[in-house]
């Protein structure tokens, strides 16, 4: 619970620098890729978490891997550094993009589905979502074979069910509370 609290004041103070000097999309560009490189590569994620290796040498490492991110992100690494923090990038990171997000009156959603959607399919989806919450929507999309069909749409801490599994669930559901209502259970209940 600290690491996150620490991961939201740290993205706080850097997007209100970054919007002071107008970069906020570059800045959230550089620090994606900052974090993804960071999580991809396991030798440099156990090289920059590491409580043992100077301070020093994880800058200059840093500097010749990511030379070509603004100063803002660059001073910001090397602050992370200084104070020991590098292990709040990822929650650093997420708590950035959010902030970026609302700024730019944007949205991520999370899309499952049973087989990939169409590039036209999800243009309309986000279209249809972006409607629903006035903002721009940003879809990920991942499968999950189980679902059978229609999708699964994650947005704004809610869960809108068009599955064909959640179909059947809710279906079951509504037949069984019917077979109790006829066979009186819910009566002497």
């Amino acid at each position: 619970m600290l690491n996150v609290r620490l991961a939201q004041k740290y993205a706080q103070a850097l997007y209100e620098l970054a919007q002071e000097q107008q970069c906020l999309p570059r800045v959230l560009q550089e620090l994606e890729a900052v974090a993804d490189s960071v999580q991809t590569q396991k030798e440099l994620s156990v090289f920059l978490f590491h409580p043992r290796v100077d301070g020093a040498v994880k800058k200059e490492t840093l500097q010749q891997i990511f030379g070509e991110v603004s100063e803002l992100v660059h001073k910001f690494l090397c602050l992370l550094i200084d104070k020991r923090r590098e292990a709040l990038l990822p929650a650093l990171v997420t708590e950035f993009r959010a902030l970026a997000h609302a700024a730019q009156n944007m949205v991520e959603a999370d899309v499952v589905t049973a087989i990939p959607l169409q590039e036209r399919q999800k243009e309309a989806l986000a279209a249809r979502l972006g409607a629903m919450t006035g903002k721009t929507v940003l879809l990920r999309q991942r499968q999950d074979a189980s679902l059978i069909g229609g999708a699964m749409v994650y947005i704004g801490g809610k869960r809108i069910d068009g599955s064909v599994k959640g179909q059947l669930e809710r279906l079951k559901r509504n037949l069984a509370s019917q077979d109790a209502m006829k066979s009186g259970v819910s009566e002497r209940l």
